[in-house]
C-alpha cells in the first residue's frame, strides 16, 4: 500500500479541524438569553438568545441569522424542602441558559427518572434558565455589602448590622416577642399579643386585645399597662 503523502495528511486534518468546527457551533452548552415572558403557573419562560447562529456551519462565511424562541424554559427557583425564594420575572431580565446532555420533556412531566424518547443532545429544545444575569449596562447600582432584599424603591430588607425593614406598611401576623428595646417611628396597630421585655418607644399605640408591658410617651414618661390597663404613669 503506497504510503499517505503530506497533501493527503493535510487534507484529512482540515477535514477533521472542519468537522470539529461545526460540532462546536452546531453543539448547544451555555447561551446568555433575554426573557420575553414568564408565566408563573408553571414557573416557565419564553427566552430570546442573545445571539445570533452561523446558518451555514462555516466560521470563515459571516451570514447569520437570529435563533428561534425558546418556549417552556424551566426557570431555576431557589428551594429546599418547604423554603423558597421566590421574586417577579419580567420582560428584559436576562439570564443563563444550560442546555441539558438529553432531551427533559419527560422529567418536566413526571418529575422522576426518565428516559429519552428522542436521541437528541444540546438541543435548543432542551434549555434551562437562570434568571439574574446582569450586562453592564444593566449592573446593580446600589450593590449593598449586606443581604440585601429589594422589591422596589420603597420596599426593601437590609440584614446586616442592624435589620433594617422599610415599606410604608409592615404585617407581622401572629404573635410578637421583642427581647429588647423596640422603637417604632409610625404607628403601629397591634391585632394579637405583643410581649416587650424591656421598652417600647411609639408615637401611637393602638391596641385591638389586651397589651402588658411598660411604654414610654412623647413627653418621656413611662406608662405601665397590665392586660391592657395602665397601672401607672411615671
Amino acid at each position: 500500500m503506497k504510503p499517505n503523502s503530506i497533501n493527503d495528511n493535510k487534507t484529512f486534518a482540515q477535514f477533521a479541524e472542519a468537522i470539529m468546527d461545526t460540532m462546536s457551533i452546531t453543539t448547544n452548552c451555555i447561551k446568555i438569553g433575554e426573557i420575553v415572558s414568564f408565566d408563573k403557573a408553571d414557573q416557565t419562560a419564553t427566552v430570546r438568545i442573545l445571539h445570533r447562529q452561523n446558518e451555514n456551519y462555516d466560521l470563515n462565511l459571516t451570514e447569520e441569522v437570529d435563533y428561534p424562541l425558546l418556549g417552556k424554559v424551566p426557570v431555576v427557583i431557589l428551594q429546599g424542602g418547604c423554603s423558597r425564594i421566590t421574586f417577579p420575572i419580567s420582560a428584559g431580565d436576562q439570564c443563563l441558559l444550560l442546555f441539558s446532555d438529553y432531551m427533559i420533556d419527560n422529567w418536566w412531566v413526571s418529575g422522576d427518572v426518565s428516559t429519552s424518547d428522542f436521541p437528541r443532545r444540546h438541543d435548543l429544545s432542551d434549555a434551562i434558565a437562570i434568571v439574574g444575569l446582569n450586562a453592564l449596562p444593566k449592573a446593580i447600582q446600589d450593590y449593598s455589602d449586606y443581604l440585601h432584599l429589594k422589591y422596589n424603591e420603597k420596599s426593601d430588607i437590609v440584614i446586616g448590622e442592624n435589620i433594617d425593614v422599610n415599606n410604608d406598611n409592615i404585617h407581622l401576623n401572629g404573635d410578637t416577642v421583642v427581647k429588647e428595646t423596640l422603637e417604632v417611628k409610625k404607628d403601629v396597630t397591634a391585632k394579637k399579643d405583643v410581649n416587650v421585655e424591656h421598652t417600647v418607644t411609639a408615637k401611637v399605640l393602638n391596641a385591638t386585645t389586651a397589651a402588658n408591658g411598660s411604654f414610654a410617651t412623647a413627653d418621656n414618661k413611662t406608662v405601665t399597662v397590665v392586660n391592657g390597663i395602665v397601672v401607672s404613669i411615671q
